[in-house]
């Protein structure tokens, strides 16, 4: 959003029908710019501007030095934007209000569909057959819950009958914006697994990380954590006699 209104200051509207030719914005194409007295600069500035009675070339020159700024910033913008920008914002498409409507969108035309490398057809038969259940979780604010939904529904036989579709949304919400989730999880791993606990399994350093993720996005401290009745079972004297049993108590140490 930041990307399309700095560019929409300094470029005419008429060039952004849709949003896929904002992002495929040729930054080196100059026949599309606003000239320096039409580029959105704020009124802050054209008070100020006005104020100070600047001769009419030099009041166009800080104007055109104002612009060529804009653009600069938009160009490094562009340049950080993840590459995965369009497929992240196709998934609109995905929210229970869109997928439920009369008017949404047919398969054929949901840009994320080329990563997909299963059945195409198995896929757009459940796609097609999403509006013939009566759902639960129908608001966009539970979209996880509704695809969640989706993937554990079953027929009249029990048979999943939305598996494929269900995971291959599932998979796609996983998108990350950026590699800041990545960076994170990164610096977790190295706070649990350092010089002294080295030899943590990749099986257990995988779930202390899921836990403290889940903890982290719930906004839950260890001290609230209420363990259940089945993990209280759990802890019997089997408990210690299970292989690499040192480093499994050293893992639960670091959860908690």
């Amino acid at each position: 959003m930041l990307y399309k209104t700095l560019l929409q200051k300094i470029v005419k509207p008429s060039a952004f029908p849709t949003w896929s030719s904002i992002m495929n914005y040729d930054m080196r194409s100059k026949r599309n710019y606003l000239p320096p007295s039409e580029v959105n600069l704020g009124q802050v500035f054209l008070s100020e501007l006005a104020e100070a009675k600047l001769p009419s070339q030099i009041g166009d020159a800080i104007q055109l030095k104002c612009r060529d700024c804009i653009f600069e910033l938009v160009n490094q913008i562009k340049l950080r934007l993840p590459p995965n920008v369009q497929h992240l914002e196709s998934l609109g498409a995905l929210n229970p209000s869109v997928v439920l409507s009369p008017l949404r969108p047919t398969f054929s035309t949901l840009s994320f569909l080329s990563l997909y490398r299963g059945d195409h057809s198995k896929l757009e038969q459940q796609w097609r057959n999403l509006d013939t259940v009566s759902w639960t979780n129908t608001e966009d604010g539970q979209i996880e819950q509704f695809w969640v939904e989706v993937l554990k529904h079953t027929d009249e036989v029990g048979d999943k009958d939305f598996v494929e579709l269900g995971l291959f949304v599932l998979t796609l919400l996983t998108l990350p914006f950026s590699n800041a989730a990545v960076e994170c999880t990164v610096s977790q791993m190295n706070l649990i697994k350092h010089k002294l606990k080295n030899r943590l399994q990749d099986s257990l350093l995988e779930n202390i990380l899921r836990i403290r993720a889940y903890m982290h996005r719930n906004k839950i401290c260890c001290n609230q954590f209420q363990p259940s009745k089945e993990m209280i079972s759990l802890f019997s004297s089997e408990f210690y006699a299970v292989a690499n049993s040192r480093d499994a108590i050293e893992g639960y140490n670091d959860i908690f």
